[in-house]
């Protein structure tokens, strides 16, 4: 991300911090369109790049195939996430001892900067009252 901030870089990061899941670049772009912000897809998408970069947004694939982006809350180190299917509240957690031990079993197999991250895809407590799933 550039040294120097602009107004349309610092209104991606508020609107993406201001939400508790995970965001696609489009939904994104409606809301910062709807904010009153004049602001182009490809500049939302080059943004959040950029703030994935600086490790203060996480991206991941949802089961979709969806590119999804939110605030990075542990930008020092691995973390991983619990997602909500239904509403997309995100839980971030922190394995250390899992971790170190998927980092040996890499190191074991040849691998090495192995970083291990993992999406798990569910349904939170409040979403699971109201789906038969």
């Amino acid at each position: 991300m550039n040294r120097r901030k602009t107004r349309k870089q610092e209104a991606v990061r508020a609107a993406l911090e201001g939400r508790e899941g995970y965001l696609s670049a489009q939904a994104l772009h409606r809301i910062l369109e709807q904010q009153g912000t004049p602001i182009g897809l490809s500049t939302v998408y080059r943004n959040l790049a950029g703030l994935c970069e600086a490790g203060l947004a996480d991206v991941l694939h949802g089961p979709d195939g969806t590119t999804l982006y939110h605030t990075c809350h542990s930008p020092q180190g691995i973390h991983h996430h619990l997602v909500c299917r239904s509403c997309g509240r995100t839980v971030e957690l922190e394995l250390t001892e899992a971790d170190a031990a998927l980092r040996t079993a890499a190191a074991e197999r040849g691998f090495v900067q192995a970083d291990p991250a993992w999406d798990v895809f569910g349904l939170c407590a409040a979403c699971s009252t109201h789906d038969d799933r």
